[in-house]
Formats: C-alpha cells, structure tokens, sequence
C-alpha cells in the first residue's frame, strides 16, 4: 500500500509540475500589466518566479517519491517553503485591499 501511495503522489507531483511549466510561461509572456492605479510588472515577475519555484518543488516531490529519505524531503520542503512565500506576496500585491485573497 506504501508504494502505491508514492505513486499517486509521484503522478500528482509530475502533473503538477508540467502544469506549473506551462502556467510560469504564461507569467514570462504577461511582462507588465497595468491596472488604473497601478503597474502590476513586479507582481507578475513575482509570481512567474514563485510558480517556477513551485514546479521545482514537485520535481523535488517527484525526487522524494523515487527515494523517501530525509535528504529529499528537506530538499522539498525548502523549495516549496520559498515558493509559497514568493506566490503569497506576489498575490497580496495583486489584491490589495481585496478580501479573500487566494494564497498557498
């Protein structure tokens, strides 16, 4: 039962990467957006590099799936840590002042 829970979160982590792959691009593509009061140019260079972050932590998560140790999981867990904190303050720039601010 343990290796098949490592290869849901083996398959979940690889689609999860090459989702994020495609999504980073689409930041890389967008290089400033501009509101009325606003330009939004860091905050989309934040988040395109958080969600790059964010597609190395599930290479890292695949990583650890293929060899569960503690060497991998810290590996992990440091890169999704950075990633989560570059997405989150990415998106408290976007939406200042707003309620319900979609975080990590």
């Amino acid at each position: 039962k343990k290796s098949g829970d490592l290869n849901a979160v083996a398959q979940a982590a690889q689609s999860a990467h090459d989702n994020l792959d495609n999504i980073r691009n689409d930041f890389a593509d967008t290089a400033s957006i501009a509101c009325s009061s606003c330009s939004l140019g860091d905050a989309s260079l934040e988040l395109f590099t958080a969600s790059n972050d964010l597609k190395n932590a599930m290479g890292a998560l695949v990583a650890y799936t293929g060899d569960p140790n503690p060497a991998t999981l810290a590996h992990f867990n440091t890169q999704f840590a950075t990633a989560r904190s570059e997405w989150n303050q990415g998106v408290r720039f976007i939406w200042a002042g707003k309620a319900n601010k979609p975080t990590l």
